[in-house]
């Protein structure tokens, strides 16, 4: 219970809501314990012929039964109100972290899981750890209360109801393990089929161009099977494990309380109002067994979708690095040249082995620099470029901006200073002015002029899911142009791939003059009309580096194994 109560801290930031929950359960737990009293006292009340009495029942079960529907009706206002608060809270708190991590970071965890994660497991966490943490302590204050009513009433027979539920829940401990087994294994299924799902999604044109609706019918069938008898499985230990309670407790009931209960009656220990009373405390007992043991298995079910956040939410330290600069270092940082001093760089096989790209590689990138990265595909052009912007964090030397080496800044703090447009469409389903400035109200005249420039000015009100492919990767090209700040690196991959050449020819000229200030580096394939001064060409781990200025030395190289 700490993990979920530290979970719901660190979503939530409201301990003066749970406090105010936490007082409305145990004045719930008062009211239900005051309900058998009514009947205790109005039985007194008939047996003594007392009209006073009488009234005095009727009042009180007037103010039983309204402070009843009051405070029930606070708490499922309050607890809407927090569930709410916290899922926006845990949502917010997912997209922060989510923004500071790299793109090697994503790659280490399946997008299928991510997405889970994100959605079902971030909805299951929240409900299942505000039910688990508000029903513990709501059961725990009935059982408290119920147990001093009762043993106001029979402390003999109180002892033994409560040896009897403590013998049975040693039993259930059992099961609540198992139930824990068997939650981590339907979430485990949930995830693999949406992930086969989003997969699905994603491959739709495969799916149609091939027309094997046979074979993707049969898997996504396989997989619903799955998920069907996986949820069969989890609901029947669930619901099972209240029964068999219910069953127990209720045994417990007809035995120890009419039986032991009706003994004491007919020998005087007690009248005949207790012995009606008593019953329906025990009741109320048995229900406040059956939702703490229910919060057990809700608390499971938390453990488990947190336990499935993991890799996104259980982080303490992001990715390394400060967040924040000082002054000093961003003048070195924002104009300053990059470096890499022997960098080596691999990726990891599905089969565990490990690709070199780049090995002890250096060069130097000078402020204003128009590069040029070129190769074959799968040569590494790419990759020196997420190694620029701090998506990929190299396996062995230095990269350094200025005098700063990269390890000692954060993502968030790096990213500060560079303009990324990627060959994928990065936008959003709004309309392009948003997509370009990112803000709920755009300069749409500005907007406007940048859009001039790239020949797409009657875009301007278009939702971008109507656009072609090339106008919107223009779009991204657009929403660097517009967020141009200054003193910054423009790095692109693949910006005109999907763009007709006379486009493409416009855009590079458009570039050159936005950014004439600015280093850029761009990659690209086969003939370019970009103007660079220094290009990098990537194939088998080396680089060679043609410098264009005499003052420049003609080649810098780097080499691999």
């Amino acid at each position: 219970m700490k993990r979920i109560a530290n979970f719901m801290n660190t979503g939530a930031r409201a301990g003066g809501g749970i406090l105010w929950l936490l007082l409305l359960y145990l004045l719930q737990a008062v009211c239900q314990a005051a309900q058998p009293e009514v009947l205790n006292r109005a039985v007194n009340a008939v047996g003594d012929a007392s009209w006073d009495g009488l009234q005095r029942v009727v009042l009180f079960a007037v103010f039983v039964t309204v402070g009843t529907l009051a405070v029930d009706a606070l708490i499922k206002l309050g607890m809407v109100r927090f569930s709410n608060a916290l899922l926006e809270r845990v949502q917010v708190e997912l997209t922060e972290r989510v923004m500071q991590f790299t793109r090697r970071r994503f790659q280490q965890n399946e997008s299928p899981d991510y997405l889970t994660g994100v959605t079902d497991h971030a909805e299951t966490a929240v409900q299942a750890s505000t039910n688990a943490f508000f029903d513990t302590f709501s059961s725990a204050a009935i059982l408290v209360v119920c147990v001093l009513y009762m043993a106001w009433l029979s402390v003999p027979l109180t002892c033994i109801v409560v040896a009897f539920n403590i013998i049975l829940r040693l039993v259930l401990t059992i099961v609540e393990k198992k139930i824990r087994r068997v939650s981590d294994a339907c979430n485990q299924v949930v995830r693999e089929n949406n992930g086969f799902l989003v997969e699905l999604l994603s491959n739709m044109l495969t799916v149609r161009v091939y027309r094997e609706q046979a074979f993707f019918n049969a898997k996504l069938a396989e997989k619903e099977r799955g998920t069907y008898r996986s949820h069969i499985r989890r609901n029947a230990w669930w619901n099972g494990q209240s029964e068999f309670v219910w069953c127990s407790l209720k045994f417990a009931e007809y035995v120890l309380v009419y039986g032991i209960g009706g003994i004491l009656y007919y020998r005087g220990y007690i009248d005949f109002g207790l012995f009606l009373a008593y019953p329906i405390a025990m009741d109320y007992f048995v229900k406040g067994i059956n939702k703490l043991l229910m919060a057990m298995v809700e608390k499971n079910e938390a453990l488990s979708a947190i336990d499935a956040l993991g890799w996104l939410y259980g982080e303490t330290e992001l990715e390394g690095g400060r967040d924040e600069l000082t002054a000093a270092e961003k003048e070195t940082l924002r104009p300053g040249e990059i470096r890499f001093e022997n960098v080596s760089f691999s990726y990891k096989r599905a089969d565990g082995s490990e690709r070199k790209i780049l090995q002890d590689i250096s060069f130097a990138i000078e402020p204003g620099d128009k590069v040029l990265l070129q190769g074959p595909n799968g040569e590494g052009k790419s990759t020196l470029l997420y190694l620029i912007s701090g998506q990929y964090r190299p396996d062995g030397g230095r990269i350094l901006y200025g005098d700063t080496p990269i390890e000692e800044l954060s993502l968030a703090a790096v990213s500060e200073n560079y303009r990324l447009i990627t060959q994928e469409n990065d936008l959003f389903h709004c309309d392009v002015p948003s997509n370009m400035e990112l803000t709920v109200a755009p300069d749409r005249e500005a907007c406007r002029e940048v859009l001039r420039k790239l020949r797409m000015e009657d875009r301007i009100d278009m939702e971008v899911s109507s656009l072609s492919q090339g106008e919107k990767q223009r779009v991204n090209i657009a929403r660097a142009i517009r967020k141009n700040s200054g003193r910054i690196f423009l790095l692109g991959d693949e910006i005109t791939a999907n763009i007709d050449p006379e486009n493409a020819e416009n855009v590079f000229r458009l570039l050159e003059k936005e950014f004439a200030q600015d280093t850029v580096i761009l990659v690209a394939h086969g003939d370019c009309s970009f103007q660079w001064n220094r290009r990098i060409t990537v194939e088998g781990g080396r680089i060679t580096v043609e410098c264009k200025s005499a003052a420049q030395p003609a080649m810098e190289r780097g080499s691999a194994q």
